[in-house]
């Protein structure tokens, strides 16, 4: 009969003494994923404001552990292409910059760019309505 390999798990950094109360990177992944951070409004820049309707969400965020969600949509308001759309906050940020995709109410596609300082600047196109995103990405 065959037997199957051992698992593995791990490696984990964060190994407490039984009884100290302190979890281990596994018990706090699970809490992380149970017990995900709120959800908090954008950190809009002006002249960028959250877009609100009764069909979309106004950009917010959260934090699950090292993971950060960002979903719902701005509203330019005669903010240029690749202006200031807001500043995430410490602990929010990316290592290095990304760039994440997002859904224009035109035809157009459109981008966030987030470095690691937390800015976060928009190229979207001109007489855009709003520009949503969905978008996830880890801090560490």
């Amino acid at each position: 009969m065959a037997t199957n390999p051992p698992i593995t798990i791990g490696p984990f950094t964060n190994v407490p003494a039984p009884g100290s109360g302190v979890k281990s990177d596994w018990a706090q992944q699970i809490t992380n994923y149970v017990n995900p951070g709120a959800w908090v409004a954008w950190p809009v820049t002006a002249p960028w404001t959250l877009f609100s309707s009764s069909s979309y969400q106004p950009l917010r965020y959260r934090k699950e552990g090292s993971i950060v969600r960002v979903s719902g949509a701005l509203a330019p308001n005669a903010a240029a292409s690749g202006s200031l759309a807001g500043t995430l906050p410490a602990g929010f940020r990316p290592a290095a910059v990304l760039e994440f995709p997002g859904t224009p109410s035109t035809a157009t596609p459109i981008f966030m760019v987030v470095n690691a300082a937390g800015a976060c600047n928009v190229y979207y196109p001109g007489g855009a309505g709003y520009v949503a995103f969905n978008f996830t990405f880890s801090t560490t």
